[in-house]
């Protein structure tokens, strides 16, 4: 199955189930309420005698020291028994979310428990809703010393650092004698060029203060530092070994 099928498949297993409407007539309306009327009288009855019953025993045992231990303790013992039987099913489900494996996806309602199925269902019902309303905006994620669409992929200080290979590979491909010592620093190199009328030398004292000020400078150029670099380079380069009047030409 391709990832496409399978995305496709999780999103329907996903969607809500809508319940079909219907209409219910004055008929139908009548009984359901009078069900609901009836179960809320008999729940009343029943509290009124639970209650009638608890004061009457109460009534009977609170002379007898002996009597309202006993009663107090079957008291104890039913409120607990109560509140395990009510906390047991929280826990059932606990523990059967946590033995799901990670890498299964219960489809059927006969995989897990009701109450599990529907908290998956409710959770990728969640997931797709919010997976279908994030729309990206890479023109707006500013990462510092990385550049925006469609520069996402250049950081600026190795780049600029990477022009110093390519000014020297371009001078040695001009003229061997314009080849730099690997012990030599890079202003010093450019002023050797600017020495020897290969570069310009505004445009090379420009281009080693902009270099060092990227590459040792506490803050990460800026993308508009960097093409404002790149276009002095660029000046540079086609200074190479060109006389002074056809730079800006």
């Amino acid at each position: 199955m391709s990832l496409r099928e399978r995305l496709r498949r999780l999103l329907q297993v996903a969607e809500p189930r809508r319940a079909p409407t219907q209409t219910s007539s004055p008929t139908e309306f009548f009984f359901s309420f009078l069900n609901i009327s009836s179960l809320f009288t008999w729940l009343t009855l029943l509290v009124a005698m639970l209650g009638l019953c608890c004061l009457d025993i109460f009534l009977r045992v609170i002379a007898d020291i002996r009597s309202l231990i006993v009663v107090g303790c079957g008291a104890a013992v039913l409120v607990t028994g109560t509140l395990i039987t009510l906390s047991s099913r929280k826990l059932s489900n606990t523990a059967a979310v946590n033995d799901i494996p990670k890498k299964y996806m219960p489809i059927n309602t006969s995989d897990v428990p009701q109450p599990v199925y529907r908290m998956i269902q409710s959770g990728l019902s969640f997931s797709a809703t919010v997976s279908s309303n994030i729309h990206p905006n890479r023109n707006d994620i500013r990462h510092i010393g990385w550049g925006r669409t469609p520069l996402e992929n250049v950081h600026f200080r190795s780049a600029m650092i990477e022009t110093i290979d390519i000014l020297e590979h371009a001078a040695a491909d001009v003229s061997s004698r314009w080849r730099r010592d690997k012990q030599t620093p890079v202003r010093m190199y450019v002023e050797n060029l600017t020495k020897m009328g290969a570069l310009d030398e505004t445009l090379g004292k420009t281009y080693c203060d902009m270099l060092e000020d990227a590459q040792y400078g506490n803050d990460q150029p800026s993308e508009e530092e960097y093409m404002v670099f790149m276009k002095q380079f660029a000046l540079l380069l086609r200074s190479l070994g060109a006389p002074p009047s056809s730079i800006t030409s």
